[in-house]
């Protein structure tokens, strides 16, 4: 996008803390009151949050018994989101009761859900990381996540990635919630990805940029200052 030379660039990836987001802890499925699908993140159009919404009202018309756990923030970016959030966490059409809206929790309560979860959908349409895909990966559940922007890279091959329509998010999410060995297969593949990307990796490879960026610079001031016959 910014054509730039590939040696130019150098990913940081952000992080997870997998001593606070991990498998078995309680209270999700207590706080939630059913079996549930989760989705987190700010309620904005990018989120595609009415693509899962549909998925969902489909699955419960087909008599699964999931609700959706919307785990949600305000957009900052947008001066007068009231209506968005009002369509975005109203009743689902022909099940009612099904979704639970839960505001800005904290990384505990946020962990203990994704930890109970029976899947995690994040159906962005848009994502410049998609922090809590890795959470969730983190926290055991099966990852649902849209084939765009930053999480095919975040997600590789910790869970399942479809284009973010409804019928795409519908049936996978089907396959995941009605195959206990698919589900499974994704918490320890999800778990072990989400593993690959700690902290303390996001501070080395900041740190290797950096190191890259002042010695790329420091060359091209000597190239400068002493002709390019000189030795660096």
């Amino acid at each position: 996008a910014y054509g730039l030379a590939p040696d130019r660039v150098r990913p940081a990836h952000h992080g997870v803390d997998a001593d606070r987001f991990h498998p078995g802890l309680p209270g999700g499925r207590e706080r939630i009151g059913a079996p549930y699908v989760a989705f987190v993140g700010v309620l904005h159009p990018r989120k595609n949050l009415g693509a899962l919404r549909e998925a969902m009202a489909r699955l419960a018309a087909r008599g699964a018994p999931h609700a959706l756990a919307v785990v949600w923030s305000p957009p900052a970016d947008r001066a007068d989101p009231g209506g968005l959030v009002r369509e975005a966490l109203a009743e689902l059409p022909g099940a009612p009761g099904r979704l639970v809206a839960l505001r800005d929790l904290d990384d505990r309560e946020l962990a203990a859900v994704l930890a109970g979860a029976d899947a995690f959908c994040l159906p962005s349409l848009s994502e410049g990381f998609g922090l809590p895909a890795l959470e969730a990966m983190a926290c055991g559940a099966p990852v649902v996540a849209a084939a765009r922007g930053a999480l095919p890279e975040v997600v590789a091959g910790g869970g399942l990635l479809v284009e973010p329509t409804a019928d795409e998010l519908d049936a996978a999410l089907d396959r995941v919630l009605t195959d206990a060995r698919l589900a499974q297969d994704l918490r320890e593949r999800g778990r072990r990805r989400a593993l690959e990307l700690p902290w303390s990796r996001t501070a080395d490879d900041w740190v290797a940029a950096l190191e890259q960026a002042v010695t790329t610079v420091r060359a091209r001031w000597r190239r400068r200052a002493y002709g390019e016959g000189e030795p660096r």
